[in-house]
Formats: C-alpha cells, structure tokens, sequence
C-alpha cells in the first residue's frame, strides 16, 4: 500500500480555509474542458485532461499562492496514490499477451466452449468469476485473466460481449469483497477500525442479495442468448485446436499465478510470476524461441489461424499497447492530486519556512482571499 494520505476539510486552519467559490472553480473548469472536448469535440480523455491540469496548475500557482515545486509535488501526491494501480494495469496487458501466445487462454476458450451452453454461459461466468476471485482475493488478477477467456468463450456462444462482461465483473467484485485475502477488503477493515471478519459479516447480506439477483438476472438473458450460437463455436473451435498445441501444460501460467494468489501472495508479483510462467510455456509448449517469446510481451500477438474472428479475439497489444490506458490514468491521478492537494496551500503559507529562514515552498506571505 502507499504511504498516501489524503488531505481532510479538518486539517486546513479553520480560519484560513479556501472558500466554497475559490474550492469549485477548478472543479468547474475540469468539467468544462471534459465537456466541450469529449462530449461536444469528441476528443479522447487525453487532451481535455491536459487543459485541466494547466488550468488548475496555474490556479494554485498565480491564485493560491503555490510555487512550481508546490504545484509539482501536488500532482506527484495523486501518482503516489495510485502507483500500485498503474503497475497493475501495465503488467496485466503484458500478461494477456504472453498467455495469448502460450495457448493458455486459447485453452481456455476451446475447452470452455465445449463445455458450456449459450444458456448457462453467464450464470456460470458470474459464479466462476466470484468463486475464484473469492479464492485469491483479486478482483483485477481474476477479469485480466479468466475475464479474456470469457470474453472470447461468449463470443463463440454468440452471447453479447458486454453482458459477458458485465456477468465477469459481477461476480469478481462479488468474490473480492467477501475474501479474507483481498486487500481492499482488509484496508476497509482497518480504515474504519473493525475486525476483518465483522466487517465481511456486515457485508454478507447485501453482496449476497445484489450478486443473487444479478446471477437471476444473468440466467434470464442466456435464455434470450441463445439465438445463432452454434455457427460461431464451430468457427472458433477449429482455428484454435489448428493453431495451438493445447494439451494439459498451457494451463502452468494459470496454476502458477493463482496458485500463489492462493497461498497470500499480493496481486502484483503473482501477475508477474504469471508473465515468466507465460513466456516460459510460450517456449515449451508453442516450440517459440526465447527472443519471441520476450518480444510477445512487449508487442502483443498478432495470430495468424485462418479465422478474422479468432485472430480479432486474440490480438493483443502486450504492454505497448497498454500506452492510451495508463497515459489516462496517469493524468486522472496527476489531476486527482493537484484538486485535492492544493487546498492545503493557505494553512501552508504561514507555517513552513525552509532552513535558511527564506520561504519555503508553500509560503508566500498571507493575502487577501479574492474570491
């Protein structure tokens, strides 16, 4: 976990808090810049994001009285917070790719599609996701890796992508929050000064509840699914077995990275170990050699089986392609930092002082408030 803390109303001198006009004119300027440039625009997040950073920068720099440093190290306190989020996110894509091309996820995808009907599909999603993500205490290990054999399992079921999707995070949330082993679960736990399993047992009934409704509803919708499906399995199952030497050694990554989930690893050296289990079944069991193996991790798959279809679902983009992600992120977090960071700078003013007696970074003289 990070050594984050977030900034409270209550830690600002009550004398000098910012007022509520001078607190929503960034806010109102982020919801500007997201408005006219990706909702009237149609920019992606990226530049809108831009623009609201140099906004509320120079607010808390020219306004609030923050000076460059300052400004900086608001914004590095919304990275800091989210650093784990990041790493996460850039490992999983590389993980996809080197399961891609290990056949693990091709395994799954075969095997799940002989196993399962279009109308038991996403009750069955839901419950797998939840009974695994409840094992490893993962939400995120549990949709990065058995949530893109799912996606491709209900393609070839003909069942929509976004119910499947929607019966996979259903049931990892579900999962997740009722683990003794998440960590979010713990963290709420300790936040709020309760015992682990009180505050599992204060959440049984409503995640229950919510996730049986959600399975009910789930179950209704494979019966309307059910239409077309039996063309696709047959278009996806054979380019698979042709492409990929799918016998019981392209599931190791799987059983390495849960395995150590399971025994209370954290999710990000359990992912990574997951990627090393990948290119190392990439050169077993797929006859690679180690460079392409390597260079799958970094550049993502491009199969070539004969089917548009398969070779779409199993184009990946390794951690290259995790770039337009986590570069939204990063300026999401950049931007969460600087919001909540900058309103400290009024108490600051009149309390630091760097060593030589000068002013130190958030220590302009008091002003006027102009708002």
């Amino acid at each position: 976990m990070s050594d984050y803390t977030a900034l409270t109303y209550e830690d600002i001198d009550e004398a000098k808090r910012p007022s509520l006009v001078a607190a929503l004119v960034p806010v109102a300027a982020v919801v500007v810049a997201l408005g006219v440039g990706s909702g009237y625009l149609g920019l992606a997040p990226h530049a809108p994001l831009l623009w609201s950073i140099a906004f509320t920068g120079l607010f808390a720099r020219y306004h609030l009285g923050y000076d460059w440093d300052g400004v900086y190290d608001a914004a590095a306190s919304g990275l800091r917070m989210g650093l784990q989020a990041i790493l996460i996110l850039f490992v999983i894509y590389g993980l996809i790719a080197t399961w891609t091309s290990a056949g693990t996820i091709p395994g799954l995808m075969y095997y799940g599609l002989g196993a399962l009907s279009p109308t038991v599909f996403l009750p069955a999603t839901a419950v797998l996701s939840a009974v695994v993500a409840f094992a490893i205490g993962s939400s995120w290990t549990t949709v990065g890796t058995l949530g893109v054999a799912f996606i491709g399992i209900g393609n070839g079921l003909g069942v929509s992508a976004a119910m499947t999707g929607g019966a996979i995070v259903s049931g990892a949330y579900a999962g997740d929050k009722q683990s003794p082993l998440s960590d979010t679960t713990n963290l709420a736990a300790a936040v709020t000064n309760s015992g682990l399993y009180a505050h599992i047992n204060a959440m049984r009934t409503g995640t229950a509840i919510a996730f049986g409704l959600s399975v009910l509803a789930y179950a209704a919708l494979g019966v309307w699914a059910v239409a077309d499906a039996g063309a696709n399995v047959a278009a996806i199952s054979e380019p698979l077995a042709n492409s990929y030497a799918l016998g019981p050694l392209v599931f190791l990554p799987l059983v390495v990275t849960f395995g150590l989930a399971v025994r209370g690893y954290p999710p990000l050296p359990s992912l990574v170990a997951g990627i090393f289990a990948g290119a190392f079944t990439t050169i077993l069991a797929q006859g690679a050699t180690f460079t392409t193996a390597w260079d799958v991790f970094l550049n993502g798959t491009s199969p070539e089986t004969g089917s548009e279809l398969v070779n779409g679902l199993l184009s990946t983009g390794g951690i290259a392609g995790s770039a337009w992600t986590i570069s939204v992120v990063v300026a999401a977090l950049a931007l969460g930092g600087l919001l909540e960071r900058t309103a400290s700078s009024r108490r600051s003013r009149t309390t630091s002082r760097a060593p030589s007696g000068r002013p130190g970074r958030w220590s302009p003289a008091p002003a006027s408030p102009r708002w």
